[in-house]
């Protein structure tokens, strides 16, 4: 809009000279903002909170049963209304102030070009050693960054969201890929876990003790409890350790700092999800009531981490202590599975078919099936960097085409004097290219600040989202952000060779 004030000045001071009021001269532009503001709050608004949701929640399907034929998007009046009003303010608001900035301007004036920007000494030039080393263009390039004040802003801070959009896109791919090593090959350190009835378990165990596809395996109790606070209450998986086994080859309970914690008998340990999504710390009583419907309150003694799904880990004697002598009996078994088994998914399969399993699930197959769901992360990341490639080309473009509008003659008389084109390109685009540079390099931090927020506001009850943001990240979003640069500019080429030279130097007058 600021750009429409400027290329209309004649008209606008033609207006003036006629009389027309400075309410009626300007409510041609603001019209027009609004107008444009408008529709596309609309357009915004039917692709914001429709297609977008739709595409991110079904990439995050796989925590959720059956998302496909319940998922329900409305659209909500104050998120749009709160858009759209923000939307008409900075461009109505950008409007206003351009408009009052030219009508304050005598007829005379508005009917001549603007006068050009007056350029000063930039702080570079007070260092010799590095100003006398620049040839021509490096140095007028230079003092034309910061004799537009208003393109290095509005380009730094264009390609600064830009960049920090692909970072948290970047970031948002490389933590979900990264849960499912964390989880399975890190913490999860079995091949197979298998859940019989408490009664039949020493029948089960005999059978797979000479199973020789089961290489080891432990024995523990687990149960479904229930854990209350004041204002939640959550279904949590409780394992109960005999105290003389060791559970390191099997789960491996990781400390806050990273460190490996042994499970005491006196430990009771709960994984961070939890802590954090119930507001739980050490020292809390956590009250839980089993599936016998028996109620205690467990101390906390430590947090884990976990990164898919929750758990509490206890010792047998702690357990008894806490419950009732004689309330543990062994129900379940972690297992490793030796060389022979070459199909894991279908060996647990085979063994789920056993009368007195309730249920046995494979590593593996868990792998698997969080591979594939997970894939259509990259329907996020492609998302993020479409809005991304807008915001750049909608930025760099516009102002690209501003600042050779506003330096016309500028561009018309260094080609008078002999600029080649690919010189007049070389020229131009250097300036757009540092101011991009300088918006990549101030949007990486930025970005990377909003990755470090998705572990708060991604906060669900089954999994722990660990922001990773990987090295390539960076440079897959600087990269990309001086690709869409790059691209900007060879369009603008275009229009650098069009100027008429001798329609852009003739007088006024």
């Amino acid at each position: 809009m600021t750009r429409m004030v400027e290329e209309q000045r004649t008209q606008i001071g033609t207006m003036k000279a006629l009389g027309y009021s400075k309410i009626s001269i300007a409510s041609k532009y603001l019209n027009y903002a609004f107008l444009a503001t408008a529709g596309g709050s609309v357009a915004g608004i039917l692709i914001g909170e429709k297609i977008i949701p739709f595409v991110i929640i079904k990439s995050y399907g796989i925590m959720y049963h059956n998302v496909e034929n319940t998922l329900q998007i409305h659209y909500e009046l104050k998120y749009a209304l709160l858009a759209s009003v923000a939307a008409l303010i900075c461009t109505v608001g950008a409007t206003i102030f351009s408009c009052v900035h030219a009508l304050a301007e005598t007829p005379a004036s508005l009917m001549r070009p603007p006068t050009p920007k007056e350029g000063k000494r930039i702080l570079l030039e007070r260092i010799p050693i590095l100003w006398k080393h620049l040839n021509f263009t490096w140095k007028s390039s230079l003092r034309n960054l910061f004799r537009y004040k208003k393109r290095l802003f509005m380009t730094v801070g264009g390609i600064l969201g830009c960049t920090a959009l692909l970072v948290v896109g970047m970031a948002i791919k490389n933590s979900v890929t990264d849960l499912m090593p964390k989880q399975y090959e890190h913490i999860s350190r079995y091949d197979l876990m298998a859940v019989t009835i408490a009664d039949d378990f020493d029948n089960f165990t005999n059978q797979i003790s000479s199973d020789d596809q089961i290489q080891d395996y432990l024995s523990l109790q687990t149960d479904s409890i229930q854990v209350v606070n004041d204002s939640s209450e959550e279904t949590i998986p409780l394992y109960i350790i005999p105290d003389d086994a060791p559970i390191e080859d099997y789960i491996r309970l990781e400390a806050l700092d990273g460190s490996e914690r042994e499970l005491s008998d006196a430990d009771i340990l709960i994984t961070q999800n939890l802590s954090e999504v119930m507001d739980f710390s050490v020292g809390d009583d956590l009250h839980i009531q089993n599936s016998d419907l028996e109620e205690c309150d467990f101390p906390i003694s430590g947090i884990v981490r976990n990164y898919l799904g929750n758990a509490i880990y206890i010792r047998q004697s702690r357990y008894e202590a806490l419950i009732g002598s004689g309330s543990y009996a062994a129900n379940s078994i972690l297992a490793h599975l030796s060389d022979s088994c070459t199909d894991p998914v279908a060996y647990a399969d085979q063994l789920s078919r056993e009368s007195d399993v309730v249920s046995c699930n494979s590593v593996q197959a868990m792998r698997d099936e969080f591979s594939k769901s997970f894939g259509l992360i990259n329907c996020v990341v492609v998302l993020v960097t479409a809005l991304a490639a807008g915001l750049a080309f909608v930025v760099l473009f516009t102002l690209a085409t501003t600042n050779i509008s506003e330096r016309e003659r500028e561009l018309a008389t260094i080609k008078v004097l002999g600029f080649f084109d690919k010189e007049v390109h070389s020229y131009v685009n250097k300036e757009t290219l540092i101011l991009t540079v300088i918006g990549i390099l101030l949007g990486l931090p930025v970005g990377r600040f909003f990755s470090g927020l998705l572990t708060s506001v991604l906060k669900m009850p089954s999994i722990y989202f660990a922001v990773s943001v990987h090295p390539s990240t960076y440079l897959f979003a600087g990269g990309m952000t001086f690709l869409f640069a790059l691209a900007v500019d060879l369009i603008t080429n275009r229009l650098l060779d069009h100027i008429n030279m001798v329609d852009a130097l003739k007088s006024v007058e």
